[in-house]
């Protein structure tokens, strides 16, 4: 079975179109929102993204998503349009009634991943965590290794009973398999 069987067809379209950087920030956004009230709701999600594109800082290009978006247009037509696009490529639920009767609009779990995967590789200095943990394993096996060190004694049993070098091995396994994921995701 492969992965790809679990989701839309259209699911990482948005990371090859023009506006990449806005549907990012948008759906960003929408998961920030979901995780402070109980549902979010069609028209809490519409405003959220009105407000963002009323003071965002890229320009918008004109595309057609299957619906136009395009600076020419209100930031009221463009969210719709995105929340429209969204659904359609699988990154907010199919349609929902809520209490309230307003349509729910949760963010797919697929894609919430996805946008957690992203982050954790952009927003931390991966580089220099994997640096930090070669050090690390350098300085426990060097000592453990090295003359008149009290790790020497029984350096197999204190090192890796302890679990520090193997919680280093495992995180440059993490970080590495996530930049491996990353350049490895197809591009519809």
């Amino acid at each position: 079975m492969s992965y790809f069987d679990n989701i839309n067809d259209k699911f990482f379209n948005p990371f090859c179109c023009k506006n990449r950087e806005i549907y990012f920030e948008c759906i960003s956004l929408l998961i920030e929102k979901s995780k402070e009230i109980p549902v979010l709701y069609e028209t809490d999600a519409r405003q959220c993204m009105i407000i963002y594109l009323q003071n965002c800082v890229y320009a918008i290009e004109t595309e057609d998503i299957g619906d136009e978006v395009s600076h020419t247009k209100s930031p009221q037509e463009n969210a719709s349009s995105i929340l429209r696009y969204f659904r359609n490529c699988g990154w907010i639920t199919p349609k929902e009634i809520g209490r309230s009767g307003d349509n729910i609009a949760s963010v797919s779990a697929h894609c919430r991943k996805l946008i957690d995967a992203i982050h954790r590789i952009f927003d931390q200095d991966v580089n220099s965590a994997i640096t930090n943990h070669i050090f690390s394993i350098y300085e426990i096996l060097k000592t453990s290794f090295g003359k008149d060190s009290a790790r020497a004694i029984r350096p197999y049993s204190s090192e890796l009973g302890s679990g520090t070098l193997t919680s280093s091995f495992t995180n440059i396994s993490n970080y590495s398999f996530l930049c491996k994921l990353f350049v490895r995701m197809p591009v519809p």
